[in-house]
C-alpha cells in the first residue's frame, strides 16, 4: 500500500474531535506492507486502546483490509476517512468508525453507515442540498465550512448535524 505519511496529531473532524490520534495518510510516498505500518505506529507510541485514523482514500489501497484487521488484532481502534468514490469495501464493518464525504452520485453505499458510529460529511459547500438529501439518513451528519456563523440558519434546527471549521 502507498503511504504518504505516518504521524501523530489531534482529530479535527469526526466523533473523536480534539482527541489525540495516530494518522496513516495514504498517497504517493513509500510502499509499505501492513506489518510495517503497524511497526511504525508502535515506534511512534501507539498502544492498546489507541486510535488510528486512516485517511486520503484508503479504500483504493491494496491490502488496506489486512492493515485494518492487523490493527484490530493488536487491540487498536480504527477510524477510516474516505471520499467514498471507490465504493464500499468488503472490510467496511471491521473499522470502528467511518467518516465519508457526501457528494452527488457517489459510489459509496451511505446506507451502510451505522447510527451514532459513522459520519457523513459535506466538505464541498453544497450544504443546502446535503441537508435536504440526507435528512433521512441515520448516521451523524456534518458540514465543513470557513465560517460557522454563515450556516447558522441552515443547521440550527438540525440537532444531529455538527459544524466543523476548515
Amino acid at each position: 500500500m502507498n503511504i504518504f505519511r505516518i504521524h501523530q496529531g489531534y482529530r479535527i473532524v469526526g466523533i473523536g474531535y480534539g482527541l489525540p490520534v495516530f494518522y496513516v495518510d495514504c498517497g504517493s510516498g513509500v510502499s509499505y506492507k501492513p506489518e510495517e505500518v503497524i511497526g511504525k505506529l508502535r515506534k511512534l507510541g501507539l498502544d492498546v486502546g489507541g486510535w488510528v485514523v486512516i485517511r486520503n482514500n484508503p479504500v483504493n489501497e491494496k491490502d488496506m483490509g489486512v492493515l485494518v484487521r492487523g490493527l484490530k488484532s493488536v487491540k487498536v481502534k480504527v477510524e477510516v476517512e474516505d471520499d467514498g468514490k471507490g465504493g464500499t469495501p468488503g472490510w467496511f464493518p471491521e473499522a470502528d468508525r467511518w467518516v465519508v464525504d457526501w457528494i452527488i452520485n457517489n459510489k459509496f453505499n451511505y446506507g451502510a453507515l451505522r447510527p451514532r458510529q459513522d459520519m457523513l460529511i459535506c466538505r464541498n459547500g453544497n450544504i443546502e442540498n446535503f441537508l435536504e438529501e440526507t435528512k433521512t439518513h441515520i448516521p451523524l451528519r456534518a458540514v465543513m465550512v470557513d465560517d460557522r456563523d454563515k450556516v447558522w440558519d441552515m443547521v440550527k434546527d438540525c440537532k444531529e448535524v455538527r459544524v466543523y471549521v476548515k
